[in-house]
């Protein structure tokens, strides 16, 4: 069958755009390995749209070439192999972000707890699935050419389509969504102070963190009060314990230094459970501050499956009408929008990791550089 220009072009562009990104952001991991567990989720994710992206960039590039459809046969099987595996790892790689988001919300301290073995068998069991729809529907030799630029499960066995692929597919769409719905309550109930978005508006959370702030120093200040009053306080029993060793203070007067002694001589056991106090309250701050600091991480994660949710809804809508008999050109031309998912995760990592003003201060420093080499 001839191609169809205005279906395959937006596809092969968006294959290549997204084989690009995905592949930079690899290299940023490999130059710059990271540790917390939601960077480790990000490079699964990843690595899957970039075996996808580059899959369906070589097949989109041969169908332009030969001005016409994949044909059936051992490539075109391979292809629809790689497609189903780096696709469904895609998925599940969505899947384990939203369950680990949900999980961190609900106990934040306990991913920083993760052995490394933890962290791999975690991020291997989202190739497991993947693998075993992929080897079945190519044991089950069901791969063959599909509209778009690459092979998978051909429209006859619809039944398997969705038992292997979209059924999964719309499954995880649906959790992914609904647990998403419960990260936000919970964290609006929980940290509604908290500035999740560093990177984005700001607005608010100065002026929450302003009386965070403010509050702190209140504290402090308070701290400094109490420290000195104590310290006054001693100075003054030592002042009190000195003229009552003097002989020559009346009796009357010396009863009065003895009940005043004996008065501030409790303020030391005061000031030490002052001192045990904030000791607790300073536990608690740290322990918040990591919770805090967990949660606002894998707030950051919430891009993925949003921009996943968005550019996959024309796919599953055109395969459901194609397997319900009615082809729809416009719907086919809007498929290309799956093509643009590793595009899309890359620039949500580069946005969520400050890229852009990462890069705007190294610039600064070679401007700088450069004027006082002048």
């Amino acid at each position: 069958m001839a191609v169809d220009l205005a279906v395959s072009i937006p596809t092969v562009v968006g294959s290549i755009l997204s084989t690009l990104a995905s592949g930079f952001v690899l290299s940023i991991f490999a130059i710059s390995p990271k540790n917390h567990f939601r960077h480790w989720l990000i490079f699964n994710l990843t690595l899957a749209d970039f075996i996808n992206a580059t899959n369906n960039t070589v097949s989109g590039l041969i169908v332009l070439s030969r001005g016409h459809d994949l044909y059936p046969g051992p490539g075109c099987r391979f292809n629809g192999w790689i497609g189903q595996f780096s696709v469904q790892a895609i998925d599940f790689s969505i899947f384990a972000i939203a369950m680990v988001a949900l999980w961190i919300v609900q106990r934040p301290t306990i991913v920083s707890s993760l052995s490394w073995i933890s962290k791999v068998t975690l991020c291997a069991s989202v190739w497991i699935v993947p693998l075993v729809t992929s080897t079945t529907a190519l044991c089950l030799d069901i791969l063959g050419p599909v509209s778009g630029n690459w092979c998978w499960i051909e429209p006859r066995y619809l039944g398997l389509r969705y038992a292997l692929g979209h059924g999964w597919r719309i499954g995880i769409v649906l959790i992914t969504a609904v647990t998403y719905i419960v990260v936000f309550i919970v964290v609006k109930r929980r940290y509604q102070h908290l500035r999740l978005f560093p990177n984005g508006d700001t607005t608010t959370s100065g002026r929450n963190q302003t009386k965070s702030t403010e509050a702190d120093q209140v504290e402090l200040t308070s701290i400094r009060l109490d420290t000195t009053v104590t310290v006054q306080s001693s100075d003054m029993v030592n002042t009190v314990a000195t003229i009552d060793r003097q002989p020559e203070v009346p009796s009357k007067d010396r009863l009065t230094f003895q009940v005043s002694s004996s008065a501030d001589q409790s303020l030391p056991s005061r000031h030490n459970t002052s001192t045990t106090g904030s000791r607790g309250d300073a536990t608690q701050q740290r322990d918040k501050k990591i919770r805090y600091t967990e949660v606002r991480r894998v707030m950051l994660l919430n891009g993925y499956p949003a921009f996943y949710i968005l550019l996959w809804i024309p796919g599953l809508l055109n395969r459901l009408f194609e397997s319900l008999g009615h082809h729809y050109r416009w719907l086919q031309i809007l498929q290309a929008s799956t093509q643009f998912i590793g595009l899309a995760n890359a620039l949500t990592y580069s946005y969520n990791e400050g890229f852009r003003r990462q890069i705007r201060s190294l610039l600064t420093r070679q401007r700088r550089s450069y004027h006082e080499q002048l």
